[in-house]
């Protein structure tokens, strides 16, 4: 989503740093998608250093659903793994 809005990388900010988990939160503004558009989304991602596993959370505190889905909402999350390079 960030290259598709914005054409590379933007700026974040590591909010904690740790021996056990790194934390790092961003912000895209004025995302507009098919489904729906938000004046911003706020991710915070959260990396586990000790087994490489992450978790993303995403807020978009004043989302329009066009199509007003069962989904819609203004959170959103994954979890994967990591591996720093």
């Amino acid at each position: 989503l960030i290259n598709q809005k914005h054409g590379g990388p933007i700026a974040a900010r590591v909010s904690a740093d740790n021996d056990k988990r790194l934390t790092v939160k961003w912000t895209l503004k004025r995302i507009e998608l098919r489904h729906g558009d938000a004046p911003r989304v706020d991710y915070t991602l959260n990396y586990l250093k000790r087994d490489g596993s992450a978790t993303i959370n995403a807020q978009a505190p004043e989302l329009n659903d066009y199509n007003k889905s069962s989904f819609a909402g203004g959170t959103f999350g994954a979890r994967g793994s990591c591996q720093a390079k």
